[in-house]
């Protein structure tokens, strides 16, 4: 089945919308100067801001009162534009539900992992000291946000987010085109979005790798990184669908791959074999040869490590002939979780300019190690792939599980030494544990894929690093738990300790966060492009978690806190039972009884 893009949006520092951009790229403008919205006490540092305050976009998409995050309204001003490109609005602008009578299922699978941060880090002092809730909390998760999104235009049958940090855009658009191929979308709208808030930009302070003047990737004298922020959405499709719905096409979605380094948390590995690994994966579902592709659009991030690491993955893919590349963040900053699909539309445009044909790439790497590569072609409406395709129907089962309750007590020396242990927070080691664990039950030293489900990530570590923003006034901060914060950490932690570069993810969707971790595992499986995977389930709280969460009526939207791991197979051979689509709930409800069970076990 070929996959379509046929319309896109896109909210940056270089302006609102396709044209805006177009012209900014044409003329090499750059959005990156000193922050004027950003509150912070540190302007040395440049940053792309989107050029329009809150209640300017408020206004633009017909928002009043309410609580509502930046990202949510860049989100809503791409998807506006994206969905009125595809012909699936009546109008532009629009109120809610003003929409064209389109009888299939729309999806939309967003990338963000700051959500609603930039609304409750002005308040978390107050609530924690007793103050009412003002409708921060319940916007401040990722899975908030996307709900928020999906809220405001009414039209969309399934939403999840993607939480993959700096890839998170770019993956949500492969897992788009998995939707799409198997069924469970006629239509994807796909992307990201990141706002600029003042835990984010101060984390990537600590670690000492922002920029004093615009970032120059690849140059002899690059410093580091510009951070930016925006949103950009596509609405992908079957092409044979768009023919019907009389759309035509942007391009083709070639060829994608997700790999993990597997290596550091921050920094990518000398041989840069995740960023190799998902160049090669996306060629080689293309069907194109390397020398196929006309145009890159690096990650190049500015740092020494990225532009290094990343030059000598092109290398590997490319030999000598490596074609013209180039990173846009030196025009856009780096909008981290949105960085893949701003990015993807910046190469579809380039491409748009490229001989008829060609190809493109686009590269976004993450904390984690958790890296993606999308290729970008032509469109051919000669050649076009008509008719649906029947989706590969390999049998997935369950071969091994574990389930620990939020207090059970478990023997982690087991699993891993003091050393290793003194570096992670509770939640951090019983997910370790519980991987560990499985993977021994099931005889697997190393799965093929790690996914994570994850309501709230490491919120520990995310409570520790906002605390301290907080009471230091952006002084002193420790990026340990900067780093340890992202939703993805979990994932990339067992990655690393299975020196496993397969497929990574990790969903972020309230209480589907399992659900939809262990439907991504059961396509990769049904596809045959596995043999097996580890899906994890973690979420653990902090007693002033906890009371927050508790004030705001939110505990019960969060689901389950504890910790499951399970090992998913295509090996008919050797399974505890057989799952499917229609089994998938079922088995959800034995791991939460499972996890009530064990509240306070002794795991030896």
């Amino acid at each position: 089945m070929e996959i379509v893009v046929t319309a896109a949006g896109i909210v940056s520092a270089l302006g609102v919308g396709i044209e805006s951009t177009r012209s900014a790229l044409a003329a090499r403008l750059s959005g990156v100067a000193a922050p004027r919205l950003l509150r912070t006490r540190h302007p040395e540092f440049p940053v792309g801001e989107v050029k329009l305050t809150n209640a300017e976009m408020r206004q633009r998409c017909g928002i009043g009162e309410g609580p509502a995050s930046r990202s949510e309204l860049m989100a809503i001003l791409a998807i506006e534009e994206a969905l009125a490109g595809a012909q699936i609005l009546q109008k532009s602008p629009i109120s809610s539900g003003n929409f064209d009578a389109f009888a299939g299922k729309i999806a939309l699978i967003n990338g963000t992992t700051v959500g609603g941060m930039d609304q409750l880090e002005e308040r978390y002092a107050q609530l924690v000291e007793g103050a009412a809730d003002d409708g921060s909390l319940a916007i401040h998760d990722c899975g908030a946000c996307t709900q928020q999104i999906a809220n405001h235009f009414g039209l969309f049958s399934s939403r999840t987010t993607l939480s993959t940090a700096c890839s998170s855009a770019a993956n949500a658009i492969l897992q788009g085109v998995q939707m799409l191929q198997n069924g469970l979308a006629d239509i994807a709208v796909v992307g990201g979005t990141e706002a600029l808030t003042r835990f984010h930009f101060n984390g990537f302070r600590s670690l000492m790798i922002l920029d004093e003047h615009v970032c120059r990737p690849f140059s002899p004298d690059h410093q580091g990184i510009n951070l930016g922020e925006g949103a950009a959405f596509l609405v992908l499709e079957s092409a044979e669908s768009a023919r019907k719905r009389g759309v035509t096409p942007w391009a083709t979605v070639a060829g994608w791959g997700n790999a993990c380094d597997a290596f550091h948390q921050t920094a990518t590995s000398e041989t840069a074999e995740g960023p190799f690994l998902a160049m090669q994966k996306a060629l080689e579902v293309s069907g194109l040869q390397p020398q196929q592709i006309r145009y890159v659009n690096a990650h190049g991030t500015g740092t020494p490590n990225n532009d290094q690491s990343e030059f000598a993955a092109l290398q590997r893919i490319f030999g000598e002939n490596i074609p013209p590349f180039e990173s846009t963040k030196p025009l856009t900053g780096h909008a981290t979780s949105a960085a893949g699909s701003i990015e993807a539309v910046i190469t579809l445009l380039r491409l748009q300019q490229l001989e008829r044909g060609a190809a493109a790439m686009t590269n976004s790497f993450a904390f984690g190690g958790n890296d993606t590569s999308l290729i970008f072609k032509q469109f051919d409406a000669k050649n076009a792939e008509t008719g649906a395709e029947t989706p590969a129907s390999h049998s997935v089962g369950v071969k091994a599980w574990v389930a620990y309750g939020p207090e059970a007590e478990i023997d982690t020396r087991r699993w891993i030494s003091p050393l290793q242990s003194r570096r992670m927070d509770r939640q951090l080691k019983y997910a370790l544990c519980a991987a560990l664990e499985v993977l021994e039950n099931a005889g697997v030293a190393c799965p093929d894929a790690i996914i994570t489900g994850t309501a709230l990530g490491c919120v520990a570590n995310t409570e520790k690093f906002l605390a301290q923003l907080i009471e230091q006034d952006e002084e002193c901060l420790q990026p340990t738990h900067f780093m340890q914060s992202t939703h993805n950490t979990i994932s990339s932690l067992v990655a690393i300790h299975t020196h496993c570069h397969g497929y990574n993810a990790t969903y972020s969707q309230r209480n589907t966060s399992l659900q939809a971790a262990l439907t991504d595992a059961f396509l990769q499986l049904r596809s045959g492009k596995i043999r097996n995977a580890l899906v994890l389930a973690s979420d653990l709280l902090t007693p002033q978690a906890k009371n927050l969460l508790e004030k705001a009526n939110l505990l019960g939207e969060m689901g389950n806190f504890g910790t499951a791991a399970i090992l998913l197979t295509a090996d008919d051979s050797d399974v505890q039972e057989p799952l499917d689509f229609s089994k998938m709930r079922h088995f959800i409800g034995k791991i939460t009884k499972k996890i009530a069970e064990t509240a306070s076990e002794t795991h030896e």
